[in-house]
């Protein structure tokens, strides 16, 4: 149940183990990524495993409760931490997060297969993600636990995005500047080209705000939006093309 919980809202998980984790190679769970639990005896191994990972092209990931004078089983002191890292900047090694480098680990299996085609003066490059958007009634419908989608059979519609991404220079949208504001409970789009969105708003930390499915058929389109005074950013991406583009809108009540 944890794990399902997990899996839902994020791209990776640790588990604890010592890893063997190659660059070219996929790991058998993404929710369980090895990760080695290190302690007050651990920094000559810790040193060692770096060299290792340096030498034969992998990562290696280590997981630590705390850095104290006096530590724990699973913490070290701030010397040993410190020979540790030095001996990874020494290696010339990438230290980093377990999301930054994770993001990156991850998304290499995909993008490094991704072909760029020409589209008009640019190129357009296209992947597959597997990932699938479900939309009814103008909302997002969300991933069940069993990895299943629950629809309602009373809707006329429903609508399955499957996860294929396609980023351009966005040169289908430059023909019409495209404009965005907020007022009388309503968000107001001008400028967008007629055609199927996925229309997303989130305010300035990131939170997501709205999200839902929109249909432009002429110069002007509107959507219900009623969030106080405030500043926010709306991403359209076109269902058709995969073009994708964002812009900032204030909100005036």
């Amino acid at each position: 149940t944890a794990k399902n919980g997990i899996s839902a809202e994020n791209f990776m998980a640790r588990g604890c183990a010592n890893p063997t984790l190659n660059w070219g190679s996929q790991p058998s769970d993404w929710m369980n990524i090895p990760g080695e639990i290190l302690g007050p005896t651990s920094a000559s191994s810790a040193v060692s495993r770096i060299n290792a990972a340096k030498t034969n092209n992998r990562w290696y990931i280590t997981i630590l409760h705390d850095v104290a004078e006096s530590p724990d089983q699973y913490s070290m002191t701030p010397a040993n931490n410190l020979t540790m890292l030095n001996a990874a900047v020494s290696a010339g090694v990438w230290i980093d997060t377990y999301s930054a480098i994770g993001a990156y680990y991850r998304a290499h299996f995909t993008m490094d297969t991704a072909q760029a085609v020409v589209s008009g003066n640019g190129k357009k490059v296209q992947w597959v993600v597997d990932t699938l958007m479900v939309v009814q009634d103008g909302k997002t419908l969300s991933l069940q636990p069993d990895t299943s989608y629950i629809v309602d059979f009373m809707k006329p519609e429903f609508m399955v995005f499957h996860g294929v991404t396609a980023l351009s220079p966005g040169l289908r949208m430059r023909h019409a500047p495209l404009s965005a504001r907020a007022s009388g409970g309503f968000l107001q789009l001008k400028g967008l080209p007629p055609g199927l969105y996925i229309l997303t708003v989130r305010d300035l930390k990131g939170a997501l705000v709205q999200q839902r499915s929109l249909r432009a058929t002429g110069s002007e389109s509107r959507v219900k939006f009623d969030r106080d005074n405030g500043m926010f950013q709306v991403t359209l991406r076109q269902h058709a093309t995969g073009v994708t583009r964002s812009l900032r809108f204030l909100a005036v009540r």
